[in-house]
């Protein structure tokens, strides 16, 4: 599916890169601040289910160690990153923000997810 995209509607991952790059964190802040000043009792609960989410993961990840797909150049992934993406993520010098070398997808779901119920 991959092959499809980035031959046919590299367009499309272009886009979507983007918005995740610069929209991920201040989405996920914005609908935060939102709940803790609007409805500080839905932040709390949110918050918590956000904490325990993370702790639970970081443990899993100690068990049992995740690599992102587009590190499995040998099964014909690409990285999309290194195609798509600011300079920034290919230097040494800036990775006190972004770890080459994990991954949890799941993570990428859950705070957007815990957010969302929290504004529904």
């Amino acid at each position: 599916m991959q092959d499809w995209f980035l031959d046919n509607a590299s367009g499309v991952v272009y886009f979507f890169y983007w918005f995740y790059v610069l929209g991920y964190w201040p989405i996920i802040l914005l609908g935060a601040v939102f709940l803790y000043v609007k409805y500080p009792q839905v932040y709390k609960k949110h918050c918590t289910v956000a904490l325990i989410t993370f702790s639970i993961t970081i443990v899993l990840y100690e068990i049992y160690p995740l690599a992102p797909p587009r590190m499995l150049s040998t099964l014909g992934f690409v990285d999309t990153i290194h195609h798509f993406g600011p300079d920034s993520y290919h230097t040494a010098t800036d990775t006190f923000r972004y770890n080459p070398y994990v991954a949890m997808p799941s993570l990428h779901i859950a705070f957007p997810t815990i957010v969302c119920l929290g504004l529904a």
